[in-house]
């Protein structure tokens, strides 16, 4: 009986170990959840920030700006799209008590139905005289936010420190459910008389709508309390019969928020683990057939007792194996991502080098024709190797299950067309003439990641292209359905085809048809593996059929939720073409002397005023005398890497503005993303970068 009560103690040993490791794992998952949730609060109101300096700028250009161009200008930023949660953006002047008429009869001239209110008897004046779209906004034009507390205070305090602030919690006057919600200030100057208050830039918030916006609750996994000095300014559902729970609080434009998060049953429904009780009643069970065992030979005790430690001994010695199995497969895992940040690091390197200086040369009109050729095939070589170190990225981030999504609505006909235009190079080489058949509207958007959606389509297209020659690719688009619409997007060609053996084993991992084709056309194999976990993890599936001599045809297959458009385009990120000319002051912290060179050589032709320093140390000693408006900081250099030499600028109690700090690294993991921006990086480029994701850079942040 000792055996038994040993072997139920080891059973309820293990189980105690396996569900302490699945608890901590399940803390440590809702810890980065509720981190992750916070961050992109904060980071959605540095990019609202940025609207409201714009606006300041506009008065900074102008002597007056009268309502029609604040209208024009506020049209420009498309708010309902890309400023989810902001009521609209406004303008509030500082006036004496004596020029109260003058304004409202200069304001009536385009709107009667301005008048100045309410009554008051503080010392400032600070109506709200121009707000956009006013629609929305008319029972707060004309509001004097100087009349109550908490829009006064933090209209004094933006005056006071020349930085944008927000109010404390309190309910908009346009707001028809009454909701918390706040003001968000960026104070103007007059630009003739220094330190003369003028007013103030503004955007009024519902806070229940700004997170509507930003983290549906539909995408979630935690519920969100967010508070202003023990004022609720959101709330949601907490579950209170659950233990994991966090508080974070931060300072933010001179107020104080805490948030407080808590897991609700769709996170722990997504992290349930059932290993613990498999170990539990996996031993109870064993411990049971022990019981037996004991029961059945109880006649013959001392074989009983050796029967029973032989059993318990077998049973520890397993729980060891697992133990260790799980010790040297995180060892692994970890030795694998070390590897693939080294290898993707040490290559990135050098090809950022070899890229960015080829693609200058190309584009220099000096150059013969014939060295022009040569560069063209060393800059084909190049892409061709950070493909294959790309492919190798991606195969082992969806082995890992780290593939990370990001879905928005963005146009399928646009994004086909663009993906055909970027291979029409290759079609011509290779004589082929490729055809869209599409019964889609041309205004049709959906939801989908379309970076991903634009790999699988690429993918697709250059191996038909590839493999035909003198013929012709057609890619065939139909659809059924409504609102979630089933679309089937066919890629038919008329090249070598795949015999049926080979079809089999197609989208496996480093497979191709066969040696010869490998040896004829090259590649790594992983790009149609990639693709069909691509297609999976957007809701779809890809298969292919095909008859040799004949050509092939592969099926891309998926359901998305669309949408129709007045717009034929969508707005996007792109830098245009046309903007040759940028105006920042530019810091490049980079120890590569091949890198620094290149660099060099991209902003001088971008006409940038810019310094380059060798470490990130110099990199901050720079700053601290020296206002830059844009960093571009490596993140591997000696005396002191990227990564501290952020933290100690973003430290900085700077009497200039902050400058944008942008990670420029070899390193393309998610993790490493991750870790630039934990570290205070505002942005990312992954080496090798190129003249165009430079000059996109500065287009973002001028």
């Amino acid at each position: 009986m000792v055996v038994l009560g040993l072997s139920v103690l080891a059973t309820i040993t293990a189980w105690i170990f396996v569900k302490q490791q699945d608890e901590d794992r399940i803390t440590r998952q809702f810890q980065r959840e509720a981190q992750q949730n916070v961050d992109l609060i904060v980071e959605r109101l540095r990019k609202y920030e940025e609207a409201l300096w714009a606006g300041v700028a506009l008065f900074k250009a102008s002597d007056e700006v009268n309502y029609e161009e604040w209208k024009n200008f506020v049209q420009t930023f498309n708010i309902g799209e890309r400023y989810k949660g902001i009521n609209g953006l406004g303008v509030i002047f500082n006036i004496d008590k004596d020029d109260i008429l003058t304004l409202e009869k200069k304001i009536q001239k385009s709107q009667p139905q301005f008048k100045i209110y309410p009554q008051h008897s503080n010392n400032y004046i600070l109506p709200i005289t121009y707000i956009e779209p006013l629609d929305l906004n008319f029972k707060a034009h004309g509001l004097d936010v100087a009349h109550e507390k908490n829009r006064l205070e933090a209209a004094i305090k933006a005056k006071e420190t020349g930085l944008a602030q927000i109010t404390g919690p309190i309910v908009l006057v346009q707001d028809p459910e009454k909701t918390p919600g706040f003001l968000f200030y960026a104070p103007f100057f007059d630009k003739n008389e220094k330190g003369l208050f003028k007013g103030m830039v503004y955007a009024p918030f519902v806070v229940k709508r700004l997170m509507a916006g930003l983290l549906e609750r539909s995408n979630r996994h935690v519920s969100i309390q967010i508070s202003d000095d023990n004022e609720f300014l959101y709330e949601e559902t907490i579950y209170k019969s659950e233990s994991l729970r966090k508080v974070i609080e931060i300072e933010i434009y001179g107020r104080q928020w805490s948030f407080d998060i808590q897991a609700d049953d769709a996170f722990f429904m997504k992290t349930k683990s059932n290993q613990p009780y498999i170990v539990l009643f996996g031993g109870l069970f064993i411990d049971l057939l022990l019981l037996i065992l004991f029961i059945s030979l109880s006649a013959q005790k001392n074989d009983a007792e050796s029967i029973a430690k032989v059993v318990s001994r077998k049973y520890e010695k397993e729980i060891e194996v697992r133990k260790n199995a799980e010790l040297e497969a995180s060892k692994a895992s970890k030795a694998k991502s070390d590897f693939i940040a080294n290898m993707s690091h040490e290559i990135r390197t050098p090809m950022n080098g070899i890229l960015g200086i080829t693609d200058m040369l190309i584009d220099d009109k000096s150059i013969n024709e014939e060295n022009r050729q040569l560069l063209c095939m060393v800059q084909d070589s190049g892409n061709i190797l950070l493909s294959i170190v790309n492919d190798i990225l991606d195969f082992s981030k969806i082995e890992s299950e780290k593939l990370d999504l990001h879905e928005t609505y963005f146009n399928f006909a646009n994004c086909i067309e663009s993906c055909i235009y970027l291979l029409n190079r290759k079609a011509s080489q290779n004589f082929v003439e490729v055809i869209l058949e599409s019964s889609l509207p041309s205004n049709l958007f959906i939801l989908s990641d379309e970076i991903r959606f634009k790999q699988i389509i690429i993918n697709l297209l250059s191996n038909a292209v590839k493999f035909t020659k003198n013929g012709k690719v057609t890619i065939k688009v139909t659809s059924s359905g409504e609102t979630n619409k089933n679309i089937k997007i066919e890629f038919v060609d008329t090249g070598i085809g795949i015999s049926n053996e080979n079809l089999k084993r197609l989208f496996s991992p480093f497979t191709q048809a066969d040696y010869q084709t490998s040896v004829e056309f090259g590649g790594t194999g992983l790009g149609l593996s990639i693709s069909k976990a691509l297609a999976l993890a957007l809701n779809g599936d890809l298969s292919a059929t095909s008859q040799i001599g004949k050509g092939s045809t592969f099926t891309f297959e998926l359901t998305a939720v669309t949408k129709i458009s007045d717009s034929k385009t969508i707005v996007t990120n792109e830098v245009n073409e046309e903007v040759k000319v940028f105006h920042q002051k530019v810091l490049v912290a980079e120890d590569n002397l091949i890198n620094q060179k290149m660099m060099e050589q991209i902003l001088l032709k971008l006409k940038v005023k810019f310094t380059i320093v060798p470490n990130g140390k110099k990199a901050v000693e720079l700053i601290k005398t020296e206002h830059f408006d844009i960093v571009f900081m490596d993140v591997r250099m000696p005396e002191m890497d990227g990564l501290e030499a952020t933290r100690i600028i973003k430290s900085l109690p700077l009497s200039h503005r902050m400058p944008i700090i942008v990670g420029l690294t070899a390193n393309a993991t998610t993790q490493d993303r991750e870790e630039c921006m934990s570290n205070g990086m505002d942005d990312y480029i992954a080496k090798p970068a190129k003249f165009k994701d430079i000059q996109k850079c500065l287009q973002k942040y001028k």
